[in-house]
């Protein structure tokens, strides 16, 4: 978010600098520099240019909701008690930065989760595996096939998958995957 900083500090210097060349009236009274005479303005200050980001910075990764000293986020449709605890969840194939919140329903059968998306993406999940000791789920982000505009949005949405069985103690195995549509 550094850049968004950056951003907003130079255009205010920019507008202050604006305004303090203007030789427009003086917005309390009225009135202008008599012929010959100074204007008054502000003292001059120099300010250090601000770095901008270049291309080959890469932007800051975007913090998922649960970063560390948050609390975790419940997944819509699911209370606090249901949150899987971080021991029952390996999201260790996620990229970096993903969410890892897991709930599950009152019969234990459903599994809700917070996954990301982005942009155009769309993010839907499959079960991939269920076995006596973990379930797979894998987390896909569908993005459109051809190029389109897309805004540069993170957005955190809560997708489902329905077990045979509850889940019981089993672990949730998070994967991911980016498809083009």
């Amino acid at each position: 978010m550094r850049w968004k900083e950056i951003l907003v500090v130079g255009s205010v210097v920019l507008l202050a600098g604006t305004a303090c060349a203007s030789q427009e009236p003086d917005p309390v009274n009225g009135t202008r520099p008599a012929d010959g005479e100074q204007p008054i303005s502000a003292p001059s200050t120099t300010v250090p240019p601000l770095p901008m980001p270049s291309a080959e910075e890469p932007m800051p990764a975007p913090q998922p909701p649960n970063a560390p000293g948050e609390p975790v986020q419940v997944p819509d449709g699911a209370e606090q008690d249901d949150l899987l605890p971080g021991k029952q969840i390996d999201g260790s194939a996620l990229p970096e930065a993903y969410p890892q919140d897991v709930a599950t329903s009152a019969d234990g059968r459903k599994l809700l989760i917070v996954a990301q998306e982005g942009g155009c993406g769309q993010v839907s999940a499959e079960l991939a595996e269920q076995s006596a000791r973990q379930v797979v789920v894998n987390l896909v982000e569908t993005e459109p096939a051809e190029k389109v505009a897309c805004t540069m949005d993170i957005r955190f949405e809560t997708v489902s998958v329905v077990l045979d069985e509850p889940l019981g103690e089993r672990t949730v195995v998070l994967t991911y995957e980016n498809r083009k549509g």
